[in-house]
C-alpha cells in the first residue's frame, strides 16, 4: 500500500498557537489519517480528550494501536542498552499521535496518557506488547492495564498450526491476517531520518519537526497494528463463542441422556 504524507498548513488545521503540535494528513492506501505529533503536555491531553470523545459511543473495548521507538540503539558488554523510548506512537481508527518523550527531569508525562492506559477497557496492541509495557511503566511511569502482543493473538485467532506465528514481522502478519494486498515498504530503520533539516543541513534531536518519511512510518506502523489487532480481536471473540456454543450443546445432550 502507498503511504503519502501532508503537512497541514496553519490555517487549515486550526493551530493552536499557544501549544505547539504538527499536524499532518497521511493517506495509507485510500485510508486517510490525521496524525497529531507533539511533546506537549496540553496538546496531548487534547487529542486524548477528541479520540475518546469519538468513539466512546461503540461498544465493546477501545482498541488502539501502539509502536514505541528510539532514535538509536547503544549496545554495551551485557546487549543492548535498556534505555527509554524516544516516541510512543498511538493509532485508533482514523487518528495516530505521535507522542515525542522528553526530558523527564524537565517535563512530567501527560496524567491525560497514564490514565488513558491504565483504563481495563482500553486494549493496547502491538508487536512484543507485554514486554514494551513493563518498558513503559518501569521507565516513562505509564501502566498499560491491558497489553496484547499481536503475535499470541495471532495463535488464538488464527488457529494455524502451519504458520510460525509467534516469529512474524508486522509486514508478514498483516498479510496472513488483513490480505496479501496489505504491505507497507519499511527501509532499515537507520535509513530514515528522524528530523526535519535546519538551514545549515544538518540534523538534531531538538528540531521539533520530524521528517515526512519518519511521520509517514511512525503513523503507518501503530495503524496497522491497530488493524491487525481489531480483526484478530473478532476472530477470538468468534471463536470463544463457538467454543462456549458449542460446550453448551454437549451439556444439554448429557443431561437429556441422563433423564432417559
Amino acid at each position: 500500500m502507498e503511504v503519502t504524507v501532508t503537512k497541514c498548513e496553519e490555517q487549515d488545521c486550526d493551530c493552536d498557537l499557544h501549544y505547539y503540535y504538527d499536524a499532518y494528513t497521511v493517506f495509507v492506501g485510500e485510508h486517510r489519517i490525521l496524525t497529531i505529533s507533539t511533546a506537549n503536555y496540553i496538546t496531548t491531553t487534547r487529542w486524548i480528550k477528541e479520540v475518546q470523545k469519538t468513539y466512546r459511543h461503540k461498544h465493546g473495548p477501545l482498541i488502539v494501536g501502539v509502536c514505541v521507538d528510539r532514535q538509536s540503539l547503544n549496545f554495551t558488554s551485557n546487549g543492548l542498552e535498556d534505555s527509554p523510548y524516544d516516541l510512543l506512537q498511538l493509532c485508533i481508527g482514523s487518528h495516530c499521535l505521535i507522542y515525542r518523550f522528553s526530558d523527564p527531569y524537565c517535563y512530567r508525562i501527560p496524567k491525560s496518557l497514564q490514565e488513558f492506559f491504565d483504563d481495563r477497557r482500553v486494549i493496547a496492541v502491538g508487536m512484543d506488547m507485554v514486554s514494551v509495557a513493563k518498558k513503559l511503566e518501569r521507565n516513562h511511569e505509564i501502566k498499560v492495564a491491558n497489553p496484547m502482543d499481536l503475535n499470541s493473538m495471532a495463535v488464538k485467532g488464527l488457529r494455524r498450526d502451519d504458520l510460525d506465528l509467534l516469529h512474524y514481522g508486522l509486514n508478514r502478519l498483516a498479510r496472513v491476517v488483513l490480505g496479501k494486498h496489505v504491505y507497507v515498504f519499511r527501509p532499515c530503520r537507520y535509513k530514515v531520518e528522524w528530523f526535519q533539516k535546519y538551514d545549515g543541513g544538518n540534523y538534531n534531536w531538538y528540531n521539533p519537526h520530524l521528517s515526512h518519511e519518519k511521520v509517514k512510518f511512525a503513523t503507518s506502523e501503530p495503524y496497522l497494528c491497530y488493524l491487525i489487532g481489531s480483526k484478530l480481536l473478532d476472530m477470538m471473540n468468534c471463536s470463544s463463542s463457538a467454543s462456549s456454543s458449542s460446550s453448551k450443546k454437549k451439556t444439554k445432550k448429557k443431561n437429556s441422556k441422563k433423564k432417559k
